[in-house]
């Protein structure tokens, strides 16, 4: 475990600053702002180096005009779209209990449970993983189940990001302890030290750089069940740790080679508009009141048995044409990694078989999966931390789709207005019209319960009607035979 000292820094994880800088490089390349041709790359080498025998002012120049392309948003993005396009299907709740309270608002903030788990599955698709904390609901004050019930509370999730959790102990693929900075509305710093069955407040103050410890709070008990802070890790690789990158790494790396070429390209394109004109057989002294295109003369002395020349001096066409091909070349791996296609909308695509659609699909489908996958174990053993911190009935497990597939509504339809019609029994006949809701629209919690509402009370008016066809019949416009 670690320790603490007043006056002494915070202990932190011999990993910390090399995963630090990695998540820089690739929180970089998600945003790829106008800084990004001024940074470093995972291992601290910078993304757009300096020739060696390039000036610093025309390195500024190139580094300038160097644009990223938003490649790694745009990918991760459509990712977590499509992963979150069905919803997950979590547990009924009763209007004013705990559950129905956080499927609402997961923070204490506004935030729905929905919407919460969406951005955590963003932050781990870019940094590689991304953290939820069962908390009390003020931040910084941790309560106990009996006080936060006297207090009307029913505790919140907190989303943590990966730079906050600085120290970390993990038992059986999950966090036992941790170190998790935080600075509250006031500005001031404090980190929480959670185990498996306590919590501890460590205050801390930043001095040239450097923090140091201003105190330490006692040891408290908690009943969360376990370390109430959950890690939300994708598993992408089967389990190999030390290859377990983000989504966004290998995009990264591509971006950092394709604004390369750009830059690279446009020096290129510069040197063939701009050229350099070429004096033969004249000294520099004698054209120092010329003024040249861009500026740029070379002067060749000649021997003086042949008459002065002019020529010019530009880039080779091949040189810019091989950049192009390059750059070409790369943007398709970074798609190729991404399990996507580049869609080039300027060539036509080559037909591809039934079995490299099938595959390529798969490979999509495989990454969507894991996504899912962890967001539903990260859901649920969070609620389920802290439903026995704070002493409310955890309602049971959510639910992520297993299937990815984009549904053919006209198909869907047609099979559930099929099955309606069929003398199916009447439960098979609902939960089509349910998978039907679910495909064709994004229903609010409001409409969804609205929706089984009259789902069940069709169930019943079907039931009274075959029971009593002549005291109970059907409406007007939908007799049998009409």
């Amino acid at each position: 475990m670690p320790s603490f000292v007043v006056g002494q820094p915070l202990p932190r994880h011999d990993a910390y600053a090399a995963q630090v800088q990695a998540r820089s490089f690739w929180c970089r390349s998600y945003w790829a702002d106008f800084a990004f041709a001024s940074g470093v790359d995972a291992a601290g080498v910078a993304i757009l180096p300096q020739h060696k025998r390039e000036t610093d002012e025309r390195y500024n120049v190139r580094r300038s005009m160097a644009k990223a392309r938003k490649y790694a948003r745009a990918i991760v993005d459509r990712y977590n779209d499509h992963a979150n396009r069905i919803p997950a299907k979590r547990q009924d709740a009763a209007d004013g209990t705990p559950y129905a309270d956080l499927l609402r608002d997961a923070t204490g903030a506004g935030m729905s449970l929905a919407t919460f788990m969406r951005r955590a599955m963003r932050w781990a698709q870019v940094e590689r993983c991304s953290y939820v904390l069962a908390d009390a609901n003020v931040e910084g004050v941790y309560l106990s189940a009996a006080q936060e019930a006297a207090a009307g509370k029913r505790g919140v999730l907190r989303l943590v990001r990966a730079d906050q959790v600085i120290w970390w102990a993990d038992w059986q693929g999950q966090v036992d302890e941790a170190l998790i900075t935080f600075a509250d509305r006031g500005g001031a710093f404090f980190a929480w030290y959670v185990t498996a069955s306590t919590v501890q407040r460590i205050d801390y103050v930043i001095e040239n750089s450097a923090e140091k410890i201003t105190a330490i709070g006692p040891v408290l008990a908690h009943s969360y069940g376990g370390c109430p802070l959950v890690r939300y890790e994708p598993e992408t690789n089967d389990g190999m740790e030390a290859a377990n990158d983000s989504q966004a790494a290998p995009l990264a790396e591509s971006m950092k080679r394709i604004l390369n070429l750009d830059s690279w390209l446009n020096e290129e394109l510069a040197n063939g508009t701009f050229t350099t004109v070429v004096f033969l057989g004249v000294d520099k002294d004698q054209v120092q009141d010329v003024v040249v295109g861009a500026g740029k003369a070379l002067c060749i002395p000649g021997t003086g048995d042949r008459a002065p020349s002019i020529d010019t001096l530009g880039s080779d066409p091949a040189q810019a044409d091989s950049l192009r091909t390059e750059r070409a070349e790369e943007i398709a791996e970074l798609y190729r990694v991404a399990g996507l296609s580049p869609g080039n909308p300027t060539e036509a695509a080559a037909p591809e078989s039934g079995v490299a659609k099938a595959f390529a699909f798969n490979e999509v489908e495989a990454r969507l999966s894991a996504l899912a996958d962890a967001a539903e174990a990260t859901e649920n053993l969070a609620i389920k931390r802290l439903a026995a911190g704070f002493g409310w009935e955890y309602p049971g497990d959510a639910n992520w789709p297993d299937s990815f597939a984009t549904p053919d509504l006209a198909a869907e339809l047609e099979v559930a207005i099929r099955t309606s019609t069929s003398p199916l029994p009447q439960v098979l006949k609902d939960e089509q019209t349910r998978k039907y809701a679910a495909a064709a629209f994004r229903l609010t919690p409001e409409n969804q319960k609205r929706l089984d509402d009259e789902i069940a009370q069709s169930a019943v008016d079907t039931a009274a009607r075959a029971a009593d066809p002549f005291t109970n019949p059907q409406a007007p416009g939908r007799m049998a035979g009409t």
